[in-house]
């Protein structure tokens, strides 16, 4: 099941020294809620975060998530456990996107999300 319309961006705006190409020392790692795999039920949520000058990520919230608040539970987890390379000062109120959408695969069935 498609996941409900997400708002556009211009909803949404965060600060836009967050928007840096090539910004990951680790990158975020994608994880579908499980309950919601199984059922093959889309979602998404959108969060907003500040970064430390040494990458770490804190005061994740939920703006909002769609269908259901554990696709925010499982995007905070996404990129609590994401950091971004070091920064001469850090960042506040950067606004991401994860969404999570079922592929399947030519012999499987797989799940993917993605962060923007």
């Amino acid at each position: 099941m498609p996941a409900p319309p997400i708002p556009p961006a211009s909803e949404a705006q965060g600060n836009p020294a967050c928007e840096i190409k090539d910004r990951w020392v680790k990158e975020p790692r994608l994880v579908f809620p499980p309950s919601y795999q199984q059922r093959a039920i889309e979602g998404w949520a959108i969060l907003r975060y500040d970064v430390a000058p040494w990458g770490e990520i804190g005061a994740v919230e939920v703006v909002e998530a769609q269908p259901s608040s554990e696709f925010g539970e499982a995007a905070i987890n996404v990129i609590r456990n994401a950091r971004f390379k070091p920064l001469e000062s850090g960042l506040a109120g950067c606004i991401d996107r994860v969404i999570f959408r079922i592929r399947a695969q030519p012999d499987h069935g797989e799940s993917e999300a993605a962060a923007h």
